[in-house]
């Protein structure tokens, strides 16, 4: 199994209806902070709700997962019907194996930012996974160190 990430995104924009058609996906799953919001937000963009509401009008369910408090990602998608779980513990995936029911794994995406609970959690999963580039300033402890980790890991062309 390559460590890889599946696909390589500057940003969640890239994720479009047609994206995911070419590529069979029926549940995508966003993390939140600095992949869909900023970084310890409790909002998101209008044009962000724009994407989710187009990416759902195709048929493919969205969700959002974050390791993030569930008050705060629950205060940031709830007012916009996102379904969205926090306290979510990637990269260990039991707590979204949960939600794959229904679907074949080849279905699934796995849409974040960071390498050591994204992309790892989607690996333990053997789903599917795209790595974004991440969106607005870094915040929280250790994150300079895992993002020099996830250079040398991570093989962008």
């Amino acid at each position: 199994m390559s460590m890889q990430p599946d696909f390589l995104l500057k940003n969640v924009e890239e994720v479009t209806p047609a994206f995911l058609k070419l590529n069979n996906v029926r549940l995508l799953i966003f993390d939140a902070d600095a992949t869909l919001i900023l970084a310890q937000s409790d909002s998101i963009l209008p044009e962000r709700v724009t994407l989710v509401e187009e990416i759902r009008k195709s048929g493919v369910r969205v969700m959002v997962a974050s390791n993030g408090k569930t008050t705060r990602i629950e205060k940031a998608f709830g007012e916009h019907k996102i379904e969205a779980h926090g306290y979510s513990l990637k990269p260990l995936p039991f707590r979204l194996k949960k939600h794959l029911k229904g679907y074949d794994k080849k279905e699934v995406l796995l849409v974040g930012d960071q390498f050591f609970t994204d992309i790892l959690c989607a690996k333990l999963l053997r789903i599917r996974c795209a790595m974004v580039e991440p969106y607005g300033p870094d915040q929280g402890r250790g994150m300079k160190l895992r993002r020099w980790f996830e250079k040398k890991i991570i093989k962008r062309k």
